[in-house]
């Protein structure tokens, strides 16, 4: 199976991987996607990737353009999000979280999904169309360069393990031994580890 740095949109199951290059200046061959973003946006992204994995959070429900929100309001373009978030009672910071949606306001916006918090306090996204053209990336960000302007807490995940640290291994003719310190847990239970 392919890394996930090297994975593309579509080999992780987005349902829009050749989706018409839209202009968003003019809104030429910008298509709807299923919930009620633009296929191939970033917000179109980032609704495909909370249903997907936080469906769970989600309590039942689909995150689209009208996600608890009164009747004629919509999330809509993603410079509305934290307007939207406001009046759909989300929670919005400056602390992200697995799961959480990553809010830029520059250029018109900009969102992408949480894949990963680590110890360090920098962060992995998913991302799509911050090049203008539906390129999709994986990004590992510090709170010193490239950071979001808000996190927006949908429907957060929760916090899986970090990994262990300190591993080392020796082996003989016979056998080998590894050892580890055990990472901290982020609130979740370490159930067992797997050594490949």
């Amino acid at each position: 199976r392919p890394s996930r740095a090297s994975s593309t949109a579509a080999q992780l199951g987005y349902p829009y991987p050749d989706a018409p290059d839209c202009n968003e200046q003019t809104g030429a061959h910008c298509v709807a996607d299923q919930w009620g973003f633009v296929q191939g946006q970033c917000h179109s992204w980032v609704a495909y990737r909370l249903n997907e994995l936080n469906a769970t959070e989600l309590d039942g429900t689909t995150f689209n353009t009208n996600w608890h929100l009164p009747a004629g309001d919509t999330w809509g373009n993603v410079s509305n999000w934290t307007t939207a978030a406001k009046e759909a009672g989300v929670t919005m910071n400056h602390t992200p979280a697995l799961g959480s949606v990553a809010w830029w306001s520059e250029d018109g916006a900009h969102v992408a999904y949480v894949e990963a918090v680590y110890a360090d306090g920098s962060i992995r996204i998913s991302e799509m169309n911050r090049d203008w053209h539906n390129g999709f990336d994986f990004a590992h960000l510090h709170p010193t360069g490239r950071w979001p302007d808000e996190f927006l807490h949908i429907a957060d995940r929760p916090a899986l393990p970090a990994a262990p640290t300190k591993v080392s291994a020796s082996a003989g003719s016979q056998g080998a031994t590894v050892s580890w310190s055990a990472p901290p847990p982020n609130g979740s239970t370490i159930t067992g580890y797997v050594v490949e």
